[in-house]
């Protein structure tokens, strides 16, 4: 009987604690982005003892940045992946919880301004994955506790040029940090990129609106509000006629239209002097012509007669 209470009681405590040292990896492994980005932004502001460095925490570095990588696009072009070799962004794992604002295709509700103080608490993270395989990425194993849609913007990535909505990893965490009111870090993360200035120049008066809003459903109303604008523009542009006629000519263009006129009578009068005098002149080769022949017949018949005379 003590032997199997003995046994028993070892096993159960070894499991518990090996239960305890699995637990607390993951702890460990989930604050690491965290953790080390507090520790670099430390080292960097105890090496500045002048304040030098004081605008640090309006770089990107005071951010944590982070991804879920599905694999889906050429890392060589991938925004994402670029954060990550340059330690601005850490890579998560499938099942590797974020509390962060989470920018994905699966989100229920828009990104607004109210999201400023999980975004500096915690971060923004993407969901890297190909547009055209979302049916292949398992959004519902991810641990996420607020997953975010972006609203309408328009891509200035090489690959996405001017398409609605394609946006890279980089100008999806840009937007989310303008539209928090964090455009310091936003311009920051952007100069990393050579195209990053046409992203913002592209959608910064659509941003500008988005930061204003009170909430997501504001947010989500001026979204809307501007796409009937531009479908209102569109739709201007293709039945806009001009009629000529109507149009009242200024002074100017009156005096340059009688100008051009009259230039071009003087020209058409030009030529027909020219037309006038090269007819005269054939004319005149046609007259020459029939008296050189009217003379070679009056000696031909001079010359017949003088031989009529010799042979009588």
């Amino acid at each position: 009987g003590r032997g199997r209470g003995r046994g028993r009681g070892r096993g159960g405590e070894r499991g518990r604690g090996k239960g305890g040292r699995g637990r607390g990896r993951g702890r460990r492994e989930h604050d690491g982005g965290a953790k080390e980005r507090n520790e670099r932004l430390m080292a960097m502001d105890g090496n500045d003892s002048d304040g030098s460095n004081s605008a640090l925490c309006e770089g990107i570095e005071s951010i944590d940045l982070a991804m879920w990588d599905f694999a889906q696009c050429d890392p060589k072009r991938c925004t994402g992946r670029k954060l990550i070799r340059q330690g601005f962004c850490r890579e998560l794992k499938l099942r590797q919880a974020f509390k962060g604002i989470v920018l994905s295709p699966d989100g229920t509700s828009c990104v607004s301004p109210t999201d400023r103080d999980i975004v500096e608490s915690y971060g923004v993270a993407v969901v890297d994955c190909s547009w055209a395989e979302l049916d292949k990425v398992p959004f519902h194993r991810m641990k996420v506790t607020h997953n975010r849609l972006l609203p309408y913007l328009v891509a200035a990535n090489p690959v996405n040029y001017g398409k609605p909505s394609k946006l890279s990893c980089a100008e999806a965490f840009a937007a989310c940090l303008y539209i928090v009111g964090l455009d310091a870090q936003a311009d920051d993360l952007l100069d990393k990129f050579k195209w990053g200035h046409s992203f913002k120049s592209l959608n910064e008066e659509l941003m500008r609106r988005y930061a204003a809003c009170a909430d997501a459903a504001e947010v989500i109303k001026v979204q809307n509000d501007y796409l009937k604008e531009i479908e209102e523009e569109h739709r201007n542009r293709k039945t806009i006629r001009y009629d000529l006629s109507n149009l009242d000519l200024d002074d100017d263009d009156e005096q340059e239209e009688q100008e051009d006129h009259e230039e071009q009578e003087e020209q058409g009068q030009e030529q027909k002097e020219q037309q006038e005098e090269e007819r005269k002149g054939e004319n005149q080769k046609i007259g020459n012509q029939n008296e050189e022949n009217e003379e070679d017949e009056e000696k031909s018949t001079c010359s017949s007669c003088d031989s009529d005379q010799k042979k009588s």
